[in-house]
């Protein structure tokens, strides 16, 4: 019996009803665990025309996980996340975003992986969008997240991705907020474009920073100030 069967899909540019039923997207490689039953067990998902070596090491990490009694899809991908290939981690923490709250139980190592800055864009900053696809139950996240906010040397749009992420978790602030308000005061108009744009998804919640974004104003121009003027038009009204 086969082991495994490969399929190429024509997915229309995301529009054919096959590629909306099984959650395609276009230009991307899927490889996907079937049960005994047929049903999807875990999904990788890889890049256009990924290398036919990162397709075998997710099937030799299958097997394994196969044979752990008990084993999920999550318990899969957690596996790849250790992989000595960046390239693999980043997919594994991809597949898991996908999973969003299904995938809690990968939060510690996902936070671990926020210092992985292999890659471009890098594993950490995938991982990021992980923590924030899973949402409140990655709240053990929200420290390191800060600390990477905070970082001067970290990416930007790691940076960007951080910010996103702790308001995910925390949708009503109460943890996150100190950190982004003193975060408007960074230097780099894209870290605090970044911060702007998540006290904008906070809504209401963003109130206490209200005084904040207004001292901030004066200080930055171009698309930075039309978001902040923005959420401060919001804020105004709630």
């Amino acid at each position: 019996m086969k082991q495994h069967v490969r399929l190429q899909i024509d997915t229309k540019n995301g529009a054919a009803p096959l590629a909306k039923k099984l959650g395609l997207n276009r230009n991307a490689v899927y490889v996907l665990v079937l049960d005994e039953s047929g049903r999807e067990k875990a999904r990788l998902i890889l890049a256009f025309k990924a290398p036919q070596t990162k397709i075998i090491a997710f099937l030799k990490q299958a097997r394994h996980a196969a044979a752990a009694k008990g084993a999920s899809g999550v318990d899969l991908l957690l596996r790849l996340l250790d992989d000595a290939d960046a390239g693999i981690r980043y997919d594994a923490a991809q597949s898991l975003s996908r999973l969003g709250p299904n995938a809690r139980q990968a939060t510690s190592k996902l936070t671990t992986l926020l210092k992985d800055r292999a890659g471009r864009p890098s594993v950490a900053w995938q991982a990021a969008i992980a923590l924030k696809k899973i949402g409140p139950p990655a709240k053990d996240a929200l420290a390191a997240l800060t600390a990477v906010l905070e970082e001067p040397r970290a990416d930007v749009a790691l940076r960007q991705q951080a910010a996103f992420a702790m308001v995910a978790i925390d949708p009503k602030g109460k943890t996150v907020l100190p950190a982004l308000i003193t975060a408007l005061e960074t230097t780099k108009s894209l870290v605090r474009f970044g911060v702007v744009i998540a006290l904008d998804n906070l809504g209401p919640a963003a109130k206490p920073a209200e005084k904040a974004l207004r001292s901030a104003l004066p200080r930055t121009s171009g698309q930075v100030a039309t978001r902040i003027q923005h959420v401060l038009r919001n804020l105004s009204g709630s």
